[in-house]
């Protein structure tokens, strides 16, 4: 089985891979939007494999972070934080191309 996490580096996403990959013997694949904060993804890939991902993916969302948030948001019409984005930006790309991934396991 293969299971793709959204990743932030943090203690709990970090923990979490492990587990997920001892409970449910899967491999784990990562992945992190890029919204445009480059530091909070500097070692992000060596990161999640030293925690026991196989692999890692960092999805460049800047434009559409930028598109479809940021002018709605200076518009008055869009209270979502960027944290909420990056959630339902990135899932959405992760579902569109689980296929390229190969698992239909998200979390």
């Amino acid at each position: 089985m293969k299971i793709v996490l959204a990743y932030s580096g943090g203690l709990d996403t970090s923990v979490i891979v492990k587990w997920l990959r001892e409970t449910y013997d899967a491999e784990i694949v990562t992945f992190a939007a890029d919204i445009g904060q480059e530091e909070e993804l500097k070692g992000l890939p060596q990161k999640a494999r030293r925690t026991g991902a196989s692999k890692h993916y960092t999805l460049d969302l800047v434009e559409e972070f930028a598109r479809d948030w940021v002018n709605l948001y200076l518009g008055g019409r869009c209270r979502s934080s960027r944290t909420r984005f990056r959630r339902r930006g990135s899932l959405g790309f992760v579902c569109h191309n689980w296929v390229i991934i190969g698992t239909p396991h998200l979390t």
